[in-house]
C-alpha cells in the first residue's frame, strides 16, 4: 500500500509509510500513490503549482491538503495499481520546486536516499531568523559550526588558549552543537594569545577560505563566510588545565570535541543563573535573557516557527526521523 504520513519540521520534509487510522475500509494518509478521487472544487481552491515537475506538483498539492484540514484517503479493495511505476527512485531535479516552495533543506523522499538541498536552492538564509522567530535554518547551522570547528581546531593545533563561552557553550552542554535559534557565537582567546592568533591562526583560517577582520582596539577577530560569521575575542583568563592537573574539560561541538571552562555548567549558571539550563534569546542584540515562550512567529504556520516550542528540552528539537 502506498500511503505516507508526512513531517515537516525545521527545514526537513519527511515521508512515513503507512497509515494512522482507517474509515469506512480506506486509509486515513497524508500522501498516496496511485489512483485517487476527489472533487474538482478541490483544484479550484487548491490548484496545482505551475512550472513544477509531477512528482514536486502532487507532493504541494497533498501537502496543502493536509494544512487545509481536507481528508485523504486510499481504499486499496478499490483503487490499486496496475503497473507500480511510482515506486521507482526519483531524482533531486524531481523534488527541487517543492524544497524551495516550503523551504525545506531536507527531503526524505517516498522512496530512494535522503536529499539536501543548499540555502540557495531551498530559498533559506541565515537573516531568516534574525528578529522573525523562525529557527536558524540548516545550512546557517552548518555555517557557522564550520568557522567555530575550524577556528578551535587552529587554535588548538598552534597551543593557544582558546574556549568556547556563553551561547556556544550552551549550545554545546544542551545540544552538542548550536543551538536551533543561534546565528552568531563568540570564542574566547586568551589576551596574551592576540598577537600568536593574528600571525598564525588568521593565516589558516584564510586557507580555509574564511575571510578575517581583525580589530586591533578590541583585541577581537570576526571571522566569515558567505552565510555566517564568528567572533573571537580576547579576555584576560582562558582555563588550560582542571583543578589537580587533568587536561582540560572538552564537550562535543560537531563532531568536534572543543575546549571549555573546567566546569561547564558551573560556568553558564554563573553567567546565566540557576535557570541556565532553560532556553534563553538574545534580547536588545547583547543581552541573553530567560524567557517563557519564544518570540512569536512572523510567518505563521511556518514549518520553522519557535514560538511552537516550549522553552525546555532538547528532545522535541530533534530531526524527524523517516
Amino acid at each position: 500500500m502506498s500511503v505516507y504520513q508526512t513531517i515537516v519540521n525545521d527545514y526537513a520534509l519527511v515521508y512515513r509509510h503507512g497509515y494512522h487510522r482507517s474509515m469506512e475500509e480506506c486509509l486515513k494518509c497524508d500522501h498516496v500513490h496511485g489512483p485517487f478521487v476527489t472533487k474538482t472544487e478541490l483544484f479550484t481552491k487548491m490548484p496545482l503549482h505551475e512550472h513544477m515537475t509531477e512528482t514536486s506538483g502532487f507532493a504541494a498539492l497533498f501537502y496543502s491538503i493536509k494544512l487545509n484540514s481536507e481528508l485523504v484517503v486510499a481504499c486499496p479493495d478499490s483503487m490499486s495499481f496496475v503497473t507500480d511505476s511510482s515506486r521507482s527512485d526519483t531524482s533531486k531535479a524531481d523534488w527541487s520546486s517543492l524544497a524551495r516552495l516550503l523551504q525545506v533543506e531536507e527531503i526524505h523522499p517516498t522512496n530512494g536516499p535522503k536529499m539536501t538541498f543548499s540555502c540557495q536552492e531551498a530559498g533559506t538564509s541565515c537573516q531568516m531568523s534574525e528578529s522573525s522567530g523562525l529557527a536558524t535554518s540548516n545550512c546557517c547551522r552548518e555555517s557557522v559550526m564550520a568557522i567555530t570547528k575550524s577556528a578551535i581546531q587552529n587554535c588548538v593545533v598552534s597551543n593557544l588558549l582558546c574556549s568556547l563561552e556563553g551561547p556556544a557553550l550552551s549550545g554545546a552542554l544542551k545540544f552538542g552543537g548550536l543551538s536551533p535559534w543561534e546565528t552568531t557565537i563568540t570564542i574566547s582567546l586568551h589576551r596574551d594569545n592576540f598577537t600568536s592568533f593574528s600571525k598564525i591562526v588568521v593565516p589558516m583560517l584564510e586557507k580555509d577560505g574564511y575571510n578575517v577582520v581583525t580589530d586591533n582596539s578590541d583585541k577581537a577577530f570576526v571571522i566569515s563566510s558567505e552565510h555566517a560569521s564568528v567572533k573571537v575575542h580576547s579576555v584576560s583568563s582562558v582555563e588550560r588545565d582542571s583543578p589537580g592537573g587533568m587536561r582540560h574539560t572538552s564537550l562535543l561541538f560537531g563532531d568536534l570535541l572543543s575546549p571549555t571552562p573546567s566546569n561547564p555548567a558551573l560556568s553558564l549558571k554563573q553567567r546565566y543563573g540557576t535557570g541556565f539550563l532553560e532556553h534563553m534569546q538574545r534580547q536588545q542584540s547583547i543581552n541573553f535573557t530567560h524567557i517563557s515562550t519564544f518570540s512569536s512567529c512572523l510567518t505563521p504556520g511556518h514549518h520553522a516557527c519557535l514560538d511552537k516550542y516550549i522553552t525546555d528540552g532538547n528532545i522535541q528539537f530533534r530531526k524527524p526521523i523517516s
